[in-house]
């Protein structure tokens, strides 16, 4: 009887061991796919920023002003860097990812080398439609691999990092680019020096998506008790500070001057403060997803106080300028 005991026993204690091996496993995979679904996400996050600034020098350069057209060259090896970076990280954490990593990112370049090669000869619309198509794509990308890798893997440690997601790769990254079209347009209507009716109109319905988009982003931020964060890039009043300033010069500027004084550098200056705000605080929340899976195995309650991580030193990234690191 008691040679039966040590079996059960030792058949027991060997389906323990067994069981623990596999919860570690699954969590030591969970792991992996958030911190490569992090990258990704960065690495997108950073090709939208410089393909939505490809897209503004262009339509400044396509109205006629040329001194755009060194920048546009820098730009574009810069955009080629991080697509070649993309092309690097493993596309095999899920069947979505690996499809994105596989058919819809070389789609993508695809398109993008298309784009360039082609850019002399079109006009400043057709240039702002083709370069709004890509980034589309790319945030299309983004929000997948957020909904995929990121959204629930780390929540049941603290809760509030879940609301971090959705404001992280749609909200700020959506806001973004109605600031980068306003921008492209605007650079077009300055490089030209007059605005069009049919820019007016657009120029008029995207200060109107903006200012949408400016209170869904407060709100989403605010209801994951995240403003407070927010103040480690200036906080969310210096964002609509910025934004605001942007506006203010479409409107007296572009909409209400019969003749347009600004020049093009002025006004894309302004507008890329502006979106760098958007950025810089997309990039905070960038740390805090990453500082929460670092801190997730002796994470106890989802009561603790939310902090901003600490900057590893020696870290080396692409980033806004004046914004945290975003890869």
């Amino acid at each position: 009887m008691d040679g039966l005991n040590l079996i059960a026993a030792l058949g027991g204690a060997l389906l323990l061991a067994s069981a623990v091996v596999v919860v570690l496993r699954h969590r030591s995979w969970l792991r992996r796919r958030h911190v490569i679904g992090l990258r990704w996400c960065g690495l997108l996050l950073e090709l939208v920023l410089r393909m939505q600034q490809h897209r503004g020098m262009a339509s400044a350069m396509l109205s006629g002003d040329a001194s755009f057209r060194t920048a546009l060259r820098h730009k574009r090896e810069e955009i080629e860097r991080l697509f070649l970076a993309l092309q690097a990280l493993p596309g095999d954490i899920d069947r979505s990812v690996a499809n994105i990593a596989g058919h819809e990112l070389p789609e993508i370049r695809k398109g993008w080398t298309g784009l360039c090669a082609q850019l002399d000869g079109l006009t400043p619309f057709t240039s702002m439609t083709r370069h709004t198509a890509l980034i589309g794509s790319l945030l299309f990308a983004l929000r997948n691999i957020g909904e995929i890798c990121l959204s629930g893997r780390i929540a049941r440690h603290d809760a509030r990092l879940d609301m971090v997601v959705p404001v992280f790769v749609d909200r700020l990254p959506a806001l973004s680019e109605a600031l980068g079209q306003i921008r492209a347009l605007g650079s077009g209507v300055t490089a030209a020096g007059n605005a069009s009716a049919e820019d007016r109109v657009r120029l008029s319905y995207l200060i109107h998506r903006i200012n949408e988009l400016l209170g869904r982003s407060e709100s989403a931020l605010e209801h994951a008790g995240l403003l407070k964060l927010a103040e480690t890039a200036g906080g969310f009043a210096h964002t609509r500070e910025r934004v605001g300033q942007l506006l203010d010069m479409v409107c007296r500027d572009l909409l209400e001057s019969r003749e347009v004084k600004v020049s093009p550098q002025a006004y894309f200056a302004c507008a890329s403060t502006a979106i760098d705000s958007v950025f810089a605080l997309v990039a905070v929340l960038r740390q805090q997803l990453a500082f929460g899976l670092e801190v997730m195995p002796h994470t106890e309650s989802a009561s603790a106080p939310m902090a901003a991580p600490a900057r590893r030193q020696g870290a080396t990234s692409l980033h806004v300028p004046g914004a945290p690191s975003l890869s």
